[in-house]
């Protein structure tokens, strides 16, 4: 699975309105993977959708959103993903 960007930017406006950013995730195995999107802090942050399936050979967007009330001052907040194969004639 590839992850691209790498990093989340947000891009914050003044008027505090929530903002988001893009993130695209490739399946560069030759199975079916379902995915899961974590963050440090669901009062901050948002994700949609935070669970998943890509298709081999695919590309899934997921948004992430900034709520945008009040910068973090740690910067220690980050997204992190989990993905599985999916086993043929599975749920997973």
């Amino acid at each position: 699975m590839i992850i691209t960007p790498l990093k989340a930017i947000f891009q914050c406006t003044a008027d505090k309105k929530p903002v988001c950013s893009d993130v695209r995730i490739t399946n560069t195995t030759k199975d079916k993977q379902s995915y899961k999107v974590r963050c440090t802090s669901a009062d901050i942050f948002r994700v949609h959708p935070p669970i998943g399936f890509v298709k081999p050979g695919e590309t899934g967007i997921v948004r992430l959103w900034f709520q945008n009330k009040e910068i973090p001052k740690d910067h220690r907040h980050y997204f992190a993903l989990h993905h599985i194969k999916c086993s043929e004639g599975k749920n997973c």
